[in-house]
C-alpha cells in the first residue's frame, strides 16, 4: 500500500531547531555578517547552498556512476553474446523499466526515513536501462566489423575485445548518458526533500520548500530562492551533455 505516499500534497518546511538551524535573525538581507542574507530559520544563505550544492553533486555522482556501471556492463555483454544471455538482459530490463525510479526512490526513501544510500541505490539501479539498450545496439553493430575479426583471429579474449576495442568507441555516448543520469538523479533529490521525503541534510529541495512554506517572496525576500536558482543553474550548465564531434576514425 502506497497511500502514504500520495497523501503528500505539500512541501514540507525545515522545523526550527534542526541541524541546520542557526542564531541569525530571520530574513537578514545581504551584508558583511551574511553576504547572500538569510532565510526564514536564520540560515546563511551562501553556505546552506553551499552544502545544498554538495549533497546534489553527492547524488548526482552516486547514481549516475552505478548506472553507467550496470548500463554500460550489461550492454556489453547482452550486445557481444546474443541468444540467450541477450533475451535474460532484455528480460530484465522490461522488468526494472516497470517501475519508474523516482517512484522507487519516493518509496524507499518513505520507509527508511530519507536514508541517502538507499535513494542513491533507488536511482542507480532503475537508471541503467536507457544506457543499457544503447549500448547494447552499438556492441550488436560493431560485433562482425573487419578490425574485431582481425583482433579475434590474432587470439585476443573477449574481455580484451570488450574493454580494447569496443568500449573506447562507446565513450561519447558514454559521457552524454552519465551526464543525463547525473542530472536526473539530482532533479529527483530535489523533488523528495520538496515533498518533505529526504536525507536530512541541506539541499535545494528544502530551499524551495521553505520559500514555498514561508511566502518568501509574498515578504520581500527574493534571495534565497534567486541563490538557489542561481546555484542549479550554474550546475546544469557545467553537467549538461556536450554533443560529440563527429569521430574520423574508422568503425
Amino acid at each position: 500500500m502506497i497511500h502514504p505516499l500520495t497523501a503528500i500534497h505539500a512541501p514540507q518546511p525545515l522545523v526550527a531547531g534542526s541541524q541546520a538551524q542557526t542564531d541569525l535573525p530571520a530574513y537578514l538581507p545581504p551584508c558583511s555578517d551574511a553576504w547572500l542574507g538569510t532565510d526564514a530559520l536564520g540560515h546563511d544563505v551562501l553556505h546552506y547552498c553551499l552544502d545544498a550544492l554538495f549533497t546534489a553533486i553527492q547524488v548526482g555522482l552516486g547514481a549516475g556512476l552505478l548506472a553507467l556501471f550496470l548500463g554500460a556492463g550489461f550492454g556489453l555483454i547482452a550486445g557481444w553474446r546474443g541468444g540467450k544471455t541477450d533475451a535474460l538482459f532484455i528480460w530484465i530490463s522490461g522488468v526494472v523499466a516497470a517501475v519508474p525510479g523516482l517512484l522507487s526512490a519516493l518509496a524507499i526513501g518513505y520507509m527508511l526515513n530519507g536514508n541517502l544510500l538507499a535513494i542513491l541505490l533507488a536511482l542507480g539501479l532503475t537508471g541503467w536501462i536507457g544506457l543499457f539498450r544503447l549500448v547494447r545496439t552499438e556492441t550488436m553493430r560493431l560485433h562482425g566489423r573487419d578490425w574485431i575479426l582481425a583482433a579475434q583471429t590474432s587470439g585476443a579474449s573477449q574481455t580484451r575485445l570488450l574493454l580494447r576495442h569496443i568500449l573506447p568507441r562507446l565513450r561519447p555516448l558514454l559521457r552524454a548518458q552519465f551526464a543525463l543520469q547525473f542530472l536526473y538523479a539530482i532533479q529527483s533529490e530535489i523533488m523528495l526533500q520538496f515533498l518533505g521525503i529526504g536525507t536530512g541534510r541541506p539541499s535545494f529541495g528544502r530551499v524551495l520548500a521553505n520559500a514555498w512554506a514561508f511566502d518568501d517572496l509574498g515578504r520581500g525576500a527574493w534571495w534565497p530562492l534567486a541563490t538557489a536558482t542561481v546555484f542549479l543553474s550554474a550546475l546544469v550548465l557545467l553537467a549538461r551533455p556536450r554533443t560529440p564531434k563527429q569521430s574520423k576514425s574508422r568503425l
